[in-house]
């Protein structure tokens, strides 16, 4: 199984997550929030692939193989679940949200910034998001508020 690094950076610490690359989506590359399985088999996000198939694509975008013409979205519960479950287990280290969006919008805001830091802090700004709006849509948030 080959794995996905990502690497968020503030001015004083560096946090890499790894994520298994089968937890991408093979159109968007990015983690999968919502996966769904097409009919050729292949598993991707469904964001991606409706937008895919709204742009007129009838064909897999992995095999080129041709699709119905209204290919059917299947949720893949399985990994749904795999995902869900990875990211729950690496939640302690979440729990630092909140003092990392401060340090992220204190290098946003400051006019001592440079241009690379702000930028990197964006990065990091959408990592944290992003992480946010998954734990709380799978409902991390309430298992640790209980």
């Amino acid at each position: 199984m080959s794995t996905t690094t990502m690497s968020t950076t503030t001015m004083s610490t560096t946090t890499t997550t790894i994520f298994p690359d089968e937890f991408k989506c093979p159109v968007s590359l990015e983690i999968m929030s919502d996966p769904v399985i097409l009919s050729s088999g292949h598993t991707f996000d469904r964001f991606s692939i409706q937008r895919w198939l709204d742009a007129g694509h009838r064909t897999c975008p992995v095999t080129k193989l041709p699709l119905s013409s209204n290919p059917s979205l299947i949720p893949n519960h399985a990994l749904r679940s795999l995902i869900s479950n990875y990211t729950s287990s690496d939640f302690p280290k979440s729990l630092q949200t909140h003092q990392d969006s401060e340090t992220v919008i204190l290098n946003l805001t400051s006019k001592k910034s440079s241009p690379e830091v702000k930028l990197v802090s964006i990065e990091q700004l959408c990592v944290v998001s992003k992480r946010d709006f998954e734990l709380h849509k799978n409902g991390v948030w309430i298992r640790v508020c209980l």
